[in-house]
């Protein structure tokens, strides 16, 4: 909050459904990658809606629309 002077979208939710998400890291070439998954509809709406925001807040350039990695 302090950051974004604002809750960003979806925090509330995914704070309540923590233990249905979890997160782990890849490292690659650049860095690394986070990846974050859940096989709960709700918290990955609230995820989407997190990344979203974060991708419009921050100006990263990443795509809004999701991208499935199967």
């Amino acid at each position: 909050m302090l950051t974004h002077a604002e809750v960003p979208p979806g925090t509330l939710a995914m704070t309540g459904l923590k233990a249905d998400i979890n997160y782990s890291y890849q490292e690659i070439e650049q860095g690394a990658r986070v990846m974050i998954t859940t096989a709960n509809s709700e918290a990955l709406s609230a995820i989407h809606e997190f990344l979203r925001f974060q991708i419009k807040d921050h100006e990263t350039g990443d795509p809004l629309e999701v991208i499935r990695d199967n």
